[in-house]
């Protein structure tokens, strides 16, 4: 988790980041996963993180964390 977490969220939000989301999700939402609080702590941490020089990369990394968990709710 450590490793994805570099390039998916640590230092900057990349176009990765954004595909990588909806994975994310369906992993953060499986019983049967064992790391579920480190992918849990990785979408937390793309929303806090970010890239100020790709802001429109941002924005649509913290969109696609936040319909997911909308989405999840449902």
């Amino acid at each position: 988790m450590s490793d994805l977490g570099l390039w998916l969220g640590e230092l900057a939000v990349f176009d990765a980041t954004v595909a990588a989301v909806p994975f994310l999700w369906d992993l953060a939402v499986t019983d049967s996963v064992t790391s579920r609080p480190g992918v849990i702590e990785l979408l937390r941490t793309i929303l806090e993180h970010g890239n100020p020089a790709q802001i429109e990369v941002q924005q649509a990394a913290h969109r696609a964390v936040l319909d997911g968990r909308t989405w999840r709710r449902r």
